[in-house]
């Protein structure tokens, strides 16, 4: 087809490819609904094929009703994993386009932008999302959107005297989507051979109005099913409400289509029969969709995967049962009886009162003498209570979440080399699934650069033909080290075509407790090499959440140091950082020298960077004048070109920006 015959789909075509994803995504879909049930903990469920929701499985009766019991084994090991796979931020490391200084200058601000950009937009709570979708579906995934922040105040245009207001700076959105919010275009095997995918949200219809900006509220026809199996008990039910009448929200389709050699692509966004927004492709790529898709477990070659979770289900029904069992053994054989002989009581309207020493009156010759006894109540099958241990120890194998990787001790085998071999049996069959992360995010990560750089090269292109400068953005970032950082950026920082590389390490599961004993053997092996390390090194090889309060209780000097050096990047001058006599001027030096070895001194303005250099200059000078022998009984004192006194420093601070000084 030519592209001067290609049409955008109709509302109704949208809808129509809607339906064929959720058919392709069907046990997908199946699988994501019933996991998050079991998580929500309403475990006695069915699966309706009509209405392709779950269902509560119908009791005999109310007694039935009653005895059931759900223990969830499935939410704290589902949650175990969660934290596990999500312990570390994420780290992104740019590569450089060349190996000059400029390049290099440039791949470190591209590496602070996605720092900012993932604080500011909260990535790692939709990492955590998409892992959690992951795991309950199988399969789940981020698209990448473009968005805009724009200044408060408004500018009057020169030529027209319109009020306009200027964008302040690119904001590429995440959203994190489970298997039953999008799909990819049917019949494709991997997510870079599908030309189209699609996404379904909700609004109220006053939302739907506002957002899109209609002059009249949709009516609500989200599909309920959807919702979860406890809230349409509660609520579907009543006066015979149907499964529509609960839904008060409108469902919104959104349809995404690269450019090909059939057409320039859109986005479509449909509610009801109505396209209420349409616009083109705007993104810098065309050979792939703008959505990143994560699996749990690979199935073949498809970008579709499998989890876990599909197979804990059926251990989660038995443990349930056994403790049903158990609950209706307690119901019925847990209270005291009493056996009493035929006519052995000598009182027939006698009844037991409960009182202390009660007498009770018995005829000892029925029965042979046999007077009342009490019955012992039966005890619970060993074997049933074995099963249970022996499904909750099925479920941790297939969770990989065994006492040490829960931070508990396995028994009495605590050595170093125990607890690696048992978090290495936890870690490794999670390794595939922290492959597929790692990759995603380097995918996610380009997607966001090149879509920075489009978007400020859109705008920059308009403000020219008014006059108006290239669009610049100023961003501060905050190290780990409690370092500030303030730098500038533009379009002309950012790569055609970037690549991004997320280390293994930051998305691979590790068990905390087996990394410290490791250390602990380690540092009983080769004490030496411990004994030289900084309180700042030793937070990072334990992974110490905040390091510089580690060192702030082991090293104050230290602490002060690395307070200095942040204060210092940020480009103040005698004004806070001063050298005084009384600092532990060694340290200083040291702890100086490492910042000036970092990228951060690297990359800073020149005038921060001398600074720094005088700073250390005035603490080696200090530290000699310290050192230096006293002076032999009757010599002269030093004359004005002696030390300078406590608090000043000898050379001149820089100017008072000096982030403002170009290079």
């Amino acid at each position: 087809m030519n592209q001067t015959e290609w049409k955008c789909p109709t509302a109704a075509e949208v809808k129509k490819k809607w339906e064929d994803i959720v058919a392709d995504m069907l046990p997908l879909r199946r699988s994501y609904w019933i996991n998050h049930e079991y998580f929500m903990g309403n475990q006695w469920i069915t699966w309706d094929d009509n209405t392709a929701s779950a269902q509560f499985q119908p009791a005999g009766d109310n007694e039935d009703l009653d005895s059931r019991v759900t223990v969830n084994k499935f939410k704290p090991r589902t949650l175990s994993l969660l934290a596990r796979f999500v312990r570390s931020p994420l780290p992104f490391e740019p590569r450089p386009e060349g190996v000059d200084a400029a390049a290099q200058r440039k791949a470190s601000t591209q590496r602070q932008i996605l720092e900012v950009e993932a604080h500011r937009a909260g990535w790692e709570s939709e990492r955590a999302e998409a892992v959690m979708n992951a795991l309950l579906g199988g399969v789940s995934a981020i698209s990448v959107e473009p968005d805009w922040e724009y200044e408060n105040q408004s500018i009057s245009l020169t030529e027209t005297g319109e009020e306009i207001k200027l964008p302040k700076r690119p904001a590429v959105r995440l959203a994190a989507l489970n298997a039953a919010e999008f799909g990819l275009e049917p019949g494709s095997r991997k997510a870079s051979d599908a030309y189209y995918w699609m996404r379904v949200t909700t609004l109220t219809p006053s939302q739907a109005k506002r957002h899109y900006q209609l002059d009249y509220e949709p009516k609500p026809d989200a599909d309920a099913a959807t919702t979860s199996v406890m809230h349409r008990a509660l609520i579907g039910n009543r006066q015979g409400a149907g499964l529509r009448s609960v839904s008060k929200a409108c469902a919104v389709y959104v349809y995404y289509e690269r450019p090909s050699s059939d057409g320039p692509g859109c986005v479509l966004h449909v509610i009801g029969d109505k396209i209420v927004r349409q616009s083109p492709w705007p993104f810098p790529f065309t050979d792939r969709l703008n959505i990143q898709p994560f699996i749990q477990t690979q199935v073949g070659a498809t970008w579709k995967g499998e989890t876990i979770l599909n197979d804990a289900r059926q251990i989660q029904r038995n443990i349930n049962k056994a403790f049903t069992s158990m609950n209706r053994h307690v119901g019925k054989a847990d209270n005291a009886r009493m056996l009493v002989p035929m006519g052995s009581i000598v009182d027939d309207d006698f009844e037991l009162s409960g009182q202390v020493a009660e007498v009770i009156m018995y005829d000892p010759s029925v029965a042979g003498g046999a007077g009342p006894r009490w019955m012992e109540a039966p005890q619970i099958p060993r074997w049933l209570r074995e099963m249970v241990e022996k499904y909750e120890s099925e479920l941790d194998d297939l969770f990989s979440t065994h006492a040490v990787s829960r931070g508990e001790a396995p028994g009495d085998r605590n050595s170093g080399l125990a607890l690696s071999i048992l978090a290495e049996k936890d870690e490794t069959p999670l390794g595939p699934m922290a492959m597929n992360q790692q990759r995603g995010w380097q995918s996610i990560a380009e997607m966001v650069l090149a879509t920075m750089r489009h978007l400020m090269q859109q705008v920059d292109a308009a403000r020219a033909k008014h006059g108006l400068p290239g669009m610049e953005v100023q961003d501060t970032l905050m190290r780990p080290d409690q370092s500030v950082v303030q730098f500038q950026w533009s379009a002309a920082d950012l790569p055609e075509h970037p690549v991004v590389s997320v280390p293994l390490d930051a998305v691979m599961p590790r068990s905390q407790a087996a990394v410290m004993e490791q250390m602990l053997r380690l540092a009983q092996t080769f004490p030496e090499m411990f004994a030289g390390m900084t309180p700042g090194q030793l937070a990072a090889i334990i992974r110490t959440p905040d390091a510089t309060a580690f060192a702030a209780i082991k090293d104050p000097q230290t602490a002060l140091a690395i307070w200095e050096n942040g204060r210092m990047l940020a480009g103040v001058g005698d004004d806070e950082v001063l050298v005084d006599s009384w600092h532990d001027h060694a340290k200083h030096i040291a702890n100086h020298n490492d910042t000036r070895a970092t990228s951060a001194y690297r990359d800073a303005d020149p005038a921060v960077q001398e600074y720094i250099d005088l700073h250390i200059q005035a603490h080696e000078t200090l530290m000699q004048q310290m050192s230096a022998p006293a002076p032999a009984p009757g010599a002269m004192p030093p004359g004005p070109e002696g030390p300078p006194p406590d608090g000043q420093m000898m050379p001149p601070a820089p100017t008072e920006n000096p982030m403002e000084v170009a290079p």
